[in-house]
């Protein structure tokens, strides 16, 4: 994939996982939404999220994302918390509110790879 390319395919996709590393040691790896937005990669996360805390002990992160065919692309980079972007957001299954905070991730590598279209074609409708 070229740059545009791979703009294209990483905004056109909904899901991303989003791996951060404990002050143990141990992995965490979780859905988010996350977009590059004038060139920045941008998500939000919870106030109270397990990756805030590993965030702030370690910045390094990887995200990943997926497509028909195989396609596929690996971000890794380095997050850091959007000054004055906490805020109150939709409330969740238990009916309480929650709060966000914007982060900014500054991208150090990418791999990505494009889908097979015979692969795309037979797995159409699944």
């Amino acid at each position: 994939m070229n740059s545009v390319e791979f703009v294209e395919f990483w905004n056109g996709t909904k899901v991303k996982a989003m791996a951060t590393v404990g002050r143990d040691g141990r992995p965490h790896i979780a859905p988010i939404h996350a977009s590059f937005e004038r060139g920045i990669l941008r998500t939000t996360i919870y106030v109270n999220a397990v990756r805030r805390t590993d965030i702030r002990h370690n910045p390094e992160v990887a995200l990943s994302t997926w497509g028909p065919g195989g396609a596929a692309a690996i971000v890794y980079g380095r997050a850091t918390e959007i000054a004055a972007s906490e805020k109150e957001t939709r409330t969740g299954a238990s009916g309480q509110p929650r709060r966000t905070v914007g982060l900014a991730i500054e991208v150090s590598r990418i791999y990505a790879m494009k889908g097979r279209a015979d692969i795309a074609s037979a797995t159409d409708g699944d």
